[in-house]
This record gives C-alpha cells, sequence and structure tokens, in this order.
C-alpha cells in the first residue's frame, strides 16, 4: 500500500513539475523529459473522442467552430472543452476567438505526423 502511495505522489509531481529539455531526470523515476514528453503527446492521441475530433478537423476544408465539434458528439460542451484543450495543449490544434466563438483546425506542426492515423485509422 505505501508503494502505490509513494507512486501517486510522484505522478502527481511529475505533472506539477516544468523541467527544460536537456535535464537528465524528471521527477526522480529514471526517465528523461524527453520520454515523458512523448508520453504526454501519445496520451493526447489515447481516446477514441479526440481521434474523431482530429479526423474531423483533417477532413474540414476550414476551421470548425467549438458548436460545431460538439453537435457531433453526444457530450455537453465541458466535455468537449476538455478535450480541445488536451489536443491543444499536446499540440495538436490550434484554436483561437472569432466573435463569440472559438475556431479550431489541425495545427501546422504537430509533435508527431498523424496524417496516416487519421487517413485509415491505422499505425
Amino acid at each position: 500500500m505505501v508503494k502505490n502511495m509513494e507512486t501517486i505522489k510522484t505522478n502527481k509531481a511529475c505533472k506539477s513539475r516544468n523541467l527544460k529539455s536537456g535535464q537528465d531526470k524528471f521527477a526522480n523515476d529514471g526517465c528523461t523529459v524527453e520520454d515523458h514528453n512523448l508520453a504526454s503527446t501519445l496520451k493526447a492521441l489515447a481516446h477514441p473522442i479526440r481521434l474523431r475530433i482530429l479526423r474531423m478537423l483533417g477532413e474540414s476544408e476550414t476551421s470548425m467552430c467549438a458548436c460545431d465539434i460538439e453537435a457531433q458528439f453526444s457530450l455537453r460542451q465541458p466535455s468537449i472543452s476538455h478535450h480541445m484543450k488536451i489536443l491543444k495543449e499536446a499540440g495538436f490544434v490550434e484554436s483561437w476567438q472569432e466573435k463569440n466563438w472559438v475556431r479550431y483546425r489541425l495545427a501546422a506542426n504537430p509533435p508527431v505526423p498523424i496524417n496516416t492515423i487519421l487517413s485509415n485509422g491505422n499505425l
């Protein structure tokens, strides 16, 4: 039981620390900052709602309004906003305010190439 509590504390420390690239340890777990960054990036892709949102944005000829994205799911606006925040923080999506609406599009330079995933759903 104590070991699990220590793991939980370490995981919380990982999330709260923001170390610069080049530091060789992150929260004393033996992994590099790059390892943690890649894991965070892959976690952003590891949800079917977020994958569907990325496909929708990829298929759209223009940007999409948050309300248009929300209309495609049986989720409420706060849930969609949560998923969009994760995608934006991971670098897959860009957003901007346009009058009363937030608009989204795929990022010009995502952290990993996602075209293959978006086109056929396979790695």
